[in-house]
Order: structure tokens, then sequence, then C-alpha cells
């Protein structure tokens, strides 16, 4: 039966495409009764082999028979519609799964075929169309229990993963064949479609029982959208890289607003981790320098006031990501590249910006930690350490950038030795000092090693 179906569809594809025996709309109502009638027979006998031969063998008798133009794609469209409203009804996943790869197979065919001036905006048509088509099957299809041949198909999100995959493996496609200055524009309205569709997708998947699986389709449809369209912008050095992840940076604020407001704590925690993400990548995109570190620096503070209002791990881990970040960068880029102090010129002296804004900025994280200690069930197995972490990161700065811009000045090396060890020990003085009156015991431990360092120092050194 499934064979009998795939010679009638051959037959009726081959009345219009090689003998023009049928008009095109006369040819699309046979081709729809018969793909009708195919779906009628496997419901009817509840049999998938009907219809796998009938739909599979529908794409792939013409492919083997022509080249892949317009004409076919729109039939390869229709088959699909069919397809798709069979899976629904039997439920019937793994024949849906096949059909979503047989149409995306086919439109890349058709990409390679065809070479008219409107290719670009049919491609983002078509690629439309599925997805439309291929939403509404993942939405319908019902998850069962039952240990079945395509079990591991047994979740939604496989299925919006699948056709979300292979939608930018086309348009990837596309992109090669048109790869060319011009094309910029037409890949960001293409790209930002799909991304923004798939995104509404997978917010409705939210209550899934799977949340890992849910989050892994954000972060793959996060890491296509950015990949090409940064690999367009940075190869024709557009200027746009930083402004174009900005706006990427804003989106994920948008939508995890939105996952906050409905409550779904594992979207809203990969949303607004994206979100610092990329605002994270937009500074040293769009500045430079010093003005890197300080926005990090910056940055990293916000995120822990936002720590501290929502109450989330997602957004602490996040902070403390991005102060790691902030602390490799001042030690081991600023440290060397930036300016040191230039007493005729203090707002050029760079280095010193950049390690005082992440000096001071990890002390105001210290004493946030330490105020709102009460607010975390944890402090004691984790958050005490974090907050250790900052404190004495901002203190071994101090003592960094004081043995930098000492030894950088042009005085004779006895007095850079003698005011390296004063500094020290004032530093030592200093933070012990405090320790003692706020009685923190973690500055009364980094006062007292300073001041053996600076003994140390002085005797084997000086």
């Amino acid at each position: 039966v499934g064979g009998g179906f795939a010679i009638m569809y051959f037959a009726m594809f081959a009345a219009y495409r090689f003998y023009s025996l049928l008009p095109f709309i006369a040819d699309v109502i046979a081709i729809s009764i018969i793909i009708i009638s195919a779906i009628y027979f496997s419901i009817r006998y509840n049999s998938i082999i009907i219809a796998a031969e009938a739909f599979l063998l529908g794409y792939i008798v013409p492919l083997l028979t022509s080249s892949v133009d317009t004409f076919f794609l729109i039939y390869a469209i229709a088959l699909t519609a069919g397809l798709v409203a069979l899976t629904y009804l039997r439920n019937w996943k793994l024949l849906g799964v096949l059909g979503m790869v047989a149409m995306y197979i086919t439109h890349i065919f058709w990409l390679d075929n065809y070479t008219d001036d409107n290719q670009s905006i049919l491609h983002i048509v078509f690629l439309f169309i599925y997805f439309i088509m291929f939403a509404i099957m993942t939405l319908k299809i019902k998850e069962s229990g039952k240990k079945e041949i395509d079990v591991w198909l047994n979740q939604k999100f496989l299925f919006a993963a699948l056709f979300l995959i292979m939608t930018y493996v086309a348009h990837w496609r596309w992109l090669g064949l048109n790869f060319n200055e011009s094309s910029i524009f037409t890949n960001f309205i293409g790209l930002s479609i799909y991304f923004v569709l798939f995104n509404i997708l997978l917010f409705l998947l939210k209550e899934q029982k799977n949340k890992v699986s849910n989050v892994g389709g954000i972060l793959i449809n996060s890491a296509f959208y950015y990949g090409l369209n940064a690999w367009v912008v940075i190869h024709f050095d557009t200027g746009y890289e930083g402004l174009f992840t900005a706006m990427l940076s804003v989106f994920y604020l948008i939508f995890a607003y939105l996952a906050y407001q409905r409550k779904v704590s594992h979207y809203f925690n990969t949303f607004i981790i994206l979100c610092f993400g990329y605002l994270t990548l937009t500074i040293p995109l769009q500045f430079n320098q010093e003005w890197i570190t300080i926005s990090w620096s910056v940055l990293t503070l916000i995120l822990v006031m936002l720590c501290f209002r929502l109450k989330e791990n997602a957004i602490r881990i996040s902070s403390s990501i991005v102060g790691g970040i902030t602390l490799f960068r001042v030690l081991f880029f600023d440290s060397i590249s930036l300016n040191p102090v230039d007493l005729s010129n203090i707002l050029g002296s760079t280095r010193l910006f950049a390690f005082l804004s992440v000096i001071v900025i990890f002390y105001i994280i210290t004493y946030l930690y330490y105020k709102n200690k009460d607010s975390f069930v944890d402090y004691k197995q984790y958050v005490m350490y974090v907050n250790a972490a900052y404190a004495i990161a901002a203190t071994l700065l101090i003592t960094i950038i004081i043995w930098l811009e000492i030894w950088d000045t042009n005085i004779v090396l006895n007095a850079k030795k003698l005011w390296t060890s004063l500094a020290f020990i004032l530093q030592a003085i200093i933070v012990l000092s405090f320790g003692f009156s706020a009685k923190i015991k973690l500055f009364r431990i980094m006062g007292l090693l300073l001041f053996g360092l600076s003994i140390l120092k002085v005797f084997l050194y000086d």
C-alpha cells in the first residue's frame, strides 16, 4: 500500500514537472489528495510502514530524478505538512524526525540549485514555514511512558533541538553560498527571526521535567545565533561587534525578567547568566585599555548587589566568574601593558586607575557579603570563602601595585628597596589595625602575614 502511494505521488509529480500534462494548481490538488489518502490508510491500519513508504519515497524519488527547484520544494513542504499531521494523530515520533531531516536536506539541495535574485527572501520564508510546522508538531506530540522503539524521542525538547540545529545548518549553507558584504543585513534579519522564534518555543516548553535539556536548547540556540552573526560581522570588520553583543545581552535580560515573573527558576538562571556573559564580552569589544578592567569590576559589583536583591545562586556564581576574569586581567595584562604613575599626567596613569577600581570594588563586595552574612544559609560552608577571596585579592592587589609603581620610578636601587619595605609595613599596620577594630579575624591574619613578609624582605633581601 505504501509503495502504491509513492508511485501515485511520483506520477502526479511527473505529470507537471516532466510533461506539463496538468496545470500547477491541479497537480498540487492531486498531490494533496494522495497525501490525505495515505494519512487515512495509515491511520485506519495503524501502520507506520504505509506512512513511511508513502512519505519518504515521496521525498527520495523526485530527488533522484531531477534537480531540486522551487516547484519541488513546495511539493516537499506539502509532503511534510501531511507528515506533521500524521505524526500528531498517531504520535509516530520517529516518522516525524525522519520528515524533519528530509525536509531540511531538500532545502539544502534547493539552495545549491536555485540562483535567482530572490533566493535569500525565499530562503528565510521557507525556513519560517518549516518552523511553524515543526513547532506545532513539537508542542502537540504526546510524551508516553511506554517503552517504545523511539523511546529516546519521548521528550518534546529533542524535537525542538533537532529542527533548531537543522535550521541553523541550512542557514549556514545559505551563508556559505552568499558570503559577501551585501548579505550582512539579510543574514542578521534571518538569524534574528529564527533565534527569537526558537527562544519563544523553548519558553513554551518550560514545564518539561528535564530541565537540563531545556537549558541545553537555550545554550545551543545562543551559540549558533551569535557564532554565525559574529563570523560575518568580524570578517568584514563592520565595527558593530560590541553593539551586536550588547543587544543580545539586553534581549536575554528581557527574557530573564519574564522567567522571573513566571517563577521559572532554571530559565531565569540561564538567561541572566547569558545576559551578563554577553555584557562581559561587550566591554572588550567596545572599549580598550583600563576601561575594560574598570567596567568589569563595576559589573562584578552590580551582579553581587543583584545577588542580594534576588537571592539567586546563578547570579552569585556569575559575579564570582566575572570577578575572577577581572582579577586575571589586572594581574597578567594591566600590570604589564598599562602606563605607570606619572605625576605630571595623573590621568595618564592608567595602571593605577585600573588597580584602584578593582581594589575599591573588591573591598566593597567584601563589606556587602559580611554585612549580609545572616541572609545566607550556607555562609560558613561556601559564601564565607567567597567573601575571604575578595578581601585577600584586594589586599594582594595593593601589595602588587605598591611594588610595581615604586620599582617603575627613576630613583636609585636602595631607595626603591627602602620605600617598598616602608610601604609594605604601613599597609600591614593599616590592615592589622582594621582587623582589630572591626574584630575580623581574616584582616588580622593578613596584617600579620604582611608584617612577616616585610621582615623577611628587610633581612633576606634589603
